[in-house]
Parts: C-alpha cells; structure tokens; sequence
C-alpha cells in the first residue's frame, strides 16, 4: 500500500468495529427486533447506550427502522443490504475465536481479580 492511501481493512474496522455495533450487528443478523428485545439480549448494555449504537448504525446505513405501529408505538429494527453482507464477515470471526481465543482471553481477569 502506498503511502497516503487507506487501508480497507481498518476502515471497516473503524466502521463497524466496536463491540456494541457488532453485537447488534450479531443479534438483528438472526431476524428483525424491536428495541426492548435488542435490549434483553445485550446484557450488559444500557438503554442509552443501544439508542446511540442504533442512530449510528442507521446512520451509517447499516440498520433500518421501521414504525409498526403508533397506538402503542412499535418500531422494529433490521439489517439494510449492506449490513446483511457483515454476516459471513461476523461468521468468520466467529470461527476464529473459536479456534484461537480461550475462555481467559474472552473475559480477561480485572485488576482486583489478579
């Protein structure tokens, strides 16, 4: 790669590379979800912290929201064509990790566990 020139690797890392883009990313991958299910299935995510993934990837044009229906109000959210085509990208990590992160390596030791 010449200098100057962008590297297509990390920019999609940059793109879609932190752990809760990639999380919801993971879940609507398997079918369209509204908000609170998107939010059951991410534990450890807070309320505000799903809103903002979910803006960013929709602007991003990654997701689509959808409203079902304003009388309770309903939206459902879902993979765009491009966020569709991360699948086999999320497969693939899916199956590196397997084969090369332990149990250690997935949830590391904090400071006071040490």
């Amino acid at each position: 790669m010449n200098k100057g020139e962008t590297c297509p690797i990390v920019e999609a890392i940059r793109e879609v590379g932190n752990e809760n883009d990639l999380l919801v990313i993971r879940f609507l991958s398997e079918e369209s979800l509204g908000f609170n299910d998107i939010l059951r299935k991410a534990e450890n995510m807070s309320p505000k912290t799903l809103s903002t993934t979910l803006k960013r990837l929709q602007q991003k044009g990654i997701i689509e929201r959808r409203i079902i229906s304003t009388q309770p109000f309903r939206v459902m959210y879902s993979l765009t064509q491009k966020g569709m085509d991360l699948r086999t990208v999320l497969n693939d990590l899916k199956i590196w990790g397997s084969k090369w992160l332990t149990t250690a390596d997935m949830y590391p030791l904090t400071s006071d566990q040490r």
